[in-house]
């Protein structure tokens, strides 16, 4: 909502504020990416963290056999170590598909094995850089 000088929320145009124009813009293609996610899925927040992580923002998705994880850098430039465990919403699965995409939408190195529960290193981010983790059922 942004907001002219000493204005109320709202009262400025979107298309006048160029960074946050960009980031809605770079959201639109994720959100389109992972439709189903954002329609059918249910969100649990930071929920599959299995500690606090100073300066990680996560908001994660669950679908049957499956779990996004949006994850954004609130800190200084560097990897994310990510203390997941996914057991709680996808029960009876063991083994997943990890896949991590950039901002855009566009996958990051080759999918990882994973276990339902680990800690999983993020690419090097920039401060309020975000990266989607897919885990996906085998």
């Amino acid at each position: 909502w942004p907001s002219k000088p000493d204005s109320i929320n709202g009262s400025e145009r979107i298309a006048n504020v160029a960074e946050l124009s960009a980031t809605l813009k770079s959201c639109t293609a994720l959100r389109r990416q992972f439709l189903p996610y954002f329609t059918e899925g249910v969100l649990i927040g930071n929920c599959l963290l299995t500690e606090p992580r100073p300066g990680v923002r996560v908001s994660a998705y669950v679908l049957s056999d499956r779990v996004l994880a949006l994850v954004l850098n609130q800190g200084a430039e560097g990897s994310l170590a990510v203390p997941y465990s996914l057991a709680p919403w996808t029960p009876n699965r063991s083994t997943f598909t990890l896949t991590q995409h950039d901002e855009a939408g566009q996958r990051i190195g080759a999918p990882q094995n994973v276990t339902a529960s680990g800690t999983f290193q993020t690419k090097r981010l920039r401060p309020l850089e975000m990266t989607a983790l897919e885990f996906v059922a085998k």
